[in-house]
């Protein structure tokens, strides 16, 4: 081997040497292995502060009870669940569902709190919804501006906020009784 390495040109010694030194290098330099692959406790810690980062929360908004009273939706799902429903007058869907909610309400309005919120606009129109309400669940009123606040653009819509305020469930259009008795019965775990 010696011999072999004297009868080498100086040239390729030299590229031997600096090979051998790059291998060196690179195998001294490496970082642990597999950087990028996280253990199990990072990826809990990850998974965690993921969840939180993509919580929705509720916002807290003021409405208008039947007696005038101011009332924080906050206040509400600081104690028990919301089940927020977002209505107007004129929306016959919004007529056919008041009627199941107002069932449904009778049913479990000790365990979730039934925020059926009126927006239409002008004292003359509220007055005359709150003289012909017929429900037990409670009513309240709001503004368009509230509605925006949730992105509520079309009506009804409802919202299922469990408590501490994540928005847990929402849906525009028809009320599927179903989908709304596992939205609430999921907001009680």
């Amino acid at each position: 081997m010696k011999d072999m390495w004297r009868k080498l040109p100086l040239r390729k010694k030299v590229v031997v040497l600096l090979t051998l030194l790059c291998i060196g290098l690179t195998i001294g330099y490496l970082p642990e292995p597999y950087p990028h692959v996280l253990t199990k406790e990072e990826i809990k810690e990850a998974e965690a502060v993921s969840r939180s980062q993509t919580e929705v929360l509720a916002h807290n908004v003021s409405l208008t009870d039947q007696a005038g009273h101011s009332v924080s939706i906050q206040s509400l799902y600081n104690k028990k669940p919301v089940f927020l429903y977002f209505w107007m007058s004129w929306s016959d869907m919004a007529a056919k569902e008041l009627p199941v909610l107002d069932e449904m309400y009778r049913e479990q309005g000790r365990e979730v709190y039934f925020v059926v919120v009126c927006l239409d606009r002008g004292e003359a129109a509220r007055q005359q919804i709150e003289s012909a309400w017929p429900y037990d669940m409670p009513l309240y009123f709001a503004s368009m501006e509230t509605a925006g606040i949730y992105n509520v653009y079309e009506v009804p819509q409802w919202f299922m906020i469990g408590c501490g305020g994540k928005i847990l469930d929402k849906h525009a259009g028809s009320l599927d009784r179903k989908q709304l008795a596992y939205s609430l019965a999921r907001s009680l775990k």
